[in-house]
């Protein structure tokens, strides 16, 4: 977002009081609710979905800053999916948790699997963990996940530390753990939204600076 806020790459809708502004001295979009009404939003997805090569996997790194620490009746979300499918974080008032949102069930109906950050399986990403890192939402931060798919793929979520390492926050194991595959599909775009869910204490807000999905490896095809 340099130059730019690249409307011809993002679809963005708001409802309510919610904007959408473009931030050039901070190459950042910032999504604002811009009241307290129960269903102000803001939302900011990729026209593109990223090709999910089948063997292959693929990594979402993207940078965020919060407007606050989170309050009540405020859920924000950041991450690769849509409505049906994906995989993000969200902070759903102060909490935050890594999800899962499939529509494999029935092909319609989206279901968010959540762990909160309490019961992350690597990393609290508190300070608390063997090899601490602490989230503070009001600094610009550098997420990312990665997945296999393959139906039954693992997925890791996490964060990049000051010092440039990752760390893993939670990993959702699905070998040998479900019934069908654990999303619809690998093949997904980028997403953020800022929703209020009630009645909220103020505005609540959201920047974004930057995201990419890299693929994790490449298919050859023989075509002599």
């Amino acid at each position: 977002h340099t130059y730019t806020e690249h409307p011809e790459a993002w679809y963005d809708v708001t409802a309510g009081t919610g904007s959408i502004t473009y931030l050039q001295n901070e190459s950042s979009v910032l999504l604002d609710t811009g009241g307290t009404g129960s269903g102000a939003s803001a939302v900011r997805q990729s026209h593109l979905y990223h090709p999910y090569q089948p063997g292959t996997g693929n990594l979402i790194e993207m940078t965020i800053v919060m407007g606050d620490v989170g309050k009540a009746n405020v859920r924000r979300r950041w991450g690769y999916f849509d409505d049906d499918n994906g995989i993000f974080f969200e902070l759903d008032g102060t909490t935050l948790y890594a999800v899962i949102r499939s529509s494999a069930a029935d092909g319609s109906s989206a279901v968010d699997t959540r762990v909160a950050q309490a019961d992350f399986s690597d990393n609290k990403l508190d300070g608390s963990s063997t090899r601490p890192f602490t989230w503070n939402p009001l600094n610009m931060n550098l997420m990312w996940f990665d997945y296999q798919w393959l139906g039954a793929g693992k997925v890791r979520m996490g964060m990049i530390t000051e010092w440039g390492e990752k760390r893993v926050g939670h990993t959702f194991e699905n070998a040998n753990n479900l019934t069908q595959v654990y999303m619809r599909t690998g093949t997904l775009p980028i997403r953020l939204e800022v929703t209020n869910t009630g009645i909220a204490s103020g505005n609540s807000q959201m920047r974004f600076a930057c995201a990419t999905v890299k693929a994790l490896g490449n298919i050859s095809r023989n075509t002599t």
